[in-house]
């Protein structure tokens, strides 16, 4: 795969959050979840492209990002020391869980992911004195919308000028040749697990960072809304398709939440469904396909 230039990418940004201070509540808050979703994409999509990793288990980081951050709102603590407190909690989160993924390659590391993700899903609900049940947790302080949207584009900005940077940093171009073939790096005394532990604790950081800045504007929480499964689901259909197809993460992220909008702006409740189909047609799209790069 070749290194793609990134105008394209910061065009899209600056202009979105510029016309963020122009348009409508409701066309904010669209462009709103966009980001996020933007922000899964790129991320999942960088360690994919030079580890070829797929970490399935990112939505429990953005999970905790978000509640640990809306906990320390809730008990007074400001914004910078909530979002202080989220991103230290998503870190030991990080810490916690990689030595049970560092010796693991391809799909036994996806599937672990995906694991690690549903157990401490159900271990942060069952703790109901942290998350307040099914009824979430309020904060009466809330960031505005339009100043958070402009970070969430900053993070995918970043994201996307580090995987252009690293491309041909020695980080870089050792998890690649790690990635191409695993004897000869190693026989060039590349340390495999440091390779990837890099991109997987950039990963875990965005990644609780953008879980924060979303709970933190929308001012509510709840343990269904940020443990959504469409936030490694959809993350995950978009890094396939860009990789096999060669495109840039940001169109399909349209495309698939612009499909989800409008679906649910004409409120026929089929969202869920949506991302189902997508999931489904994938398998078949990549097969018939093949991608710009033989496949996945």
């Amino acid at each position: 795969m070749k290194k793609q230039p990134i105008e394209k990418e910061f065009i899209l940004i600056v202009v979105g959050v510029a016309i963020s201070f122009f348009i409508q509540d409701h066309l904010v808050s669209m462009l709103f979840r966009v980001s996020i979703y933007l922000v899964l994409s790129y991320t999942m999509h960088l360690c994919f492209k030079f580890t070829g990793d797929l970490f399935l288990g990112q939505g429990l980081f953005f999970g905790i990002g978000a509640y640990a951050a809306m906990v320390g709102m809730v008990s007074g603590l400001g914004f910078s020391l909530a979002m202080s407190l989220g991103v230290g909690c998503v870190i030991l989160a990080g810490l916690v869980c990689w030595p049970f993924l560092m010796r693991l390659w391809g799909n036994s590391y996806t599937v672990a992911g995906l694991c690690l993700f549903l157990f401490f899903e159900n271990l942060v609900r069952i703790q109901r004195w942290l998350t307040g049940g099914s009824d979430g947790l309020y904060s009466s302080l809330r960031l505005p919308t339009r100043p958070v949207l402009a970070l969430m584009l900053f993070l995918t900005g970043l994201v996307v000028y580090l995987g252009n940077y690293l491309w041909e940093h020695r980080w870089g171009l050792q998890a690649r040749m790690l990635k191409e073939d695993m004897d000869v790096a190693q026989s060039l005394g590349i340390n495999p697990s440091l390779a990837r532990f890099r991109f997987y604790v950039f990963t875990v950081v965005i990644v609780g960072i953008s879980g924060g800045l979303s709970s933190l504007c929308l001012g509510y929480i709840n343990p269904g809304l940020v443990f959504s499964p469409g936030f490694t689901l959809i993350p995950l259909a978009v890094s396939i398709l860009a990789w096999a197809r060669g495109n840039r993460p940001w169109t399909f992220v349209l495309l698939i939440v612009g499909m989800q909008e409008l679906i649910n702006y004409l409120g026929l409740g089929l969202e869920a469904l949506l991302v189902g189909i997508v999931l489904i047609l994938l398998p078949f799209y990549l097969e018939r396909y093949g991608g710009a790069h033989g496949g996945v």
